[in-house]
């Protein structure tokens, strides 16, 4: 018995691009002439073509997550810059009351 596998690529009437792996398994009769081949083809596209896209989601989801993370670290510095512009305004509100009171 003789086995074997092999992966070509097909071009499909549309212009798409597959690949097909053929297996195929040769057996052979008492006197070791071929008898019989048995094997089968598998088309990996749409596999392939999923995976792709599966990645492309992933970037996608990666790119949403980074601009999530620039949100709240913006966010995070706005309230910080509110903070002190407040204890700024708190001053000059006290000071202007000293000029006011004459002291």
């Amino acid at each position: 018995m003789c086995s074997t596998s092999r992966s070509i690529a097909w071009f499909w009437p549309d212009g798409s691009i597959h690949s097909i792996t053929g297996r195929g398994k040769l057996t052979r009769d008492k006197e070791g002439r071929p008898a019989r081949i048995n094997g089968d083809h598998l088309d990996y596209h749409e596999r392939k073509r999923a995976e792709e896209e599966r990645k492309d989601f992933e970037n996608q989801l990666f790119q949403a997550q980074k601009m999530e993370a620039i949100g709240t670290l913006a966010g995070g510095i706005a309230h910080d810059f509110n903070n002190i512009l407040a204890a700024i305004l708190g001053y000059a509100e006290l000071a202007s009351l000293d000029l006011e009171s004459g002291f």
